[in-house]
């Protein structure tokens, strides 16, 4: 079976890549400015504030910041469609390691199943108490590729279910086992 994944740019965006042939994450980037990109972002962000600032580069393009307010998120069409061609596996969004401990900004809706065509969305929220600005272009969010068991869930009663052998941990959670 094929592992691989292909995707098709619907915006003007670089294409997904690693920055090292062994990284574990496929890096997304913002796309670039565009008035539809503008559009579908303000579509996707309804419930939240978005704020964003346009400006020209030195080469003279447009170019976008987006800002996002302290304790809220914001949906990025990160204008790539994606088709995994194993349908046993799925890609999970994943703090860039840069972005999270300088923006303070960390990924939340995160699965993109393998039969989901549409455009993946890049969620983000920041965890800081300052507004926190990225650029268009800027390498943002970090999807890895991966495989999921295919389980079969069985009901039973809770009298079966009391029956069953207890663990050493038992119903122990939170930090029920020691810090240390």
């Amino acid at each position: 079976m094929n592992k691989g994944i292909q995707f098709t740019k619907i915006r003007d965006v670089k294409s997904p890549s690693r920055a090292n042939s062994h990284d574990a994450g496929t890096d997304f980037f913002i796309p670039n400015y565009s008035d539809q990109f503008v559009k579908d972002l303000k579509a996707k962000n309804k419930a939240n504030r978005l704020m964003y600032q346009l400006f020209i580069d030195e080469s003279g393009q447009t170019e976008m910041e987006i800002h996002i307010f302290p304790h809220e998120q914001v949906n990025i069409p990160s204008g790539i469609r994606v088709n995994i061609l194993d349908k046993n596996t799925y890609l999970e969004a994943e703090n860039k390691s840069g972005v999270a401990t300088k923006y303070r900004l960390v990924t939340g809706a995160k699965v993109v199943d393998a039969d989901y065509q549409g455009e993946v969305h890049l969620n983000l929220i920041n965890t800081s108490n300052e507004v926190v600005k990225i650029r268009t272009g800027q390498k943002i969010v970090q999807f890895i590729h991966k495989e999921y068991i295919d389980t079969a869930w069985t009901e039973i009663s809770n009298d079966e279910y009391d029956s069953i052998e207890v663990s050493d941990r038992g119903t122990g959670g939170f930090a029920s086992t020691g810090e240390k």
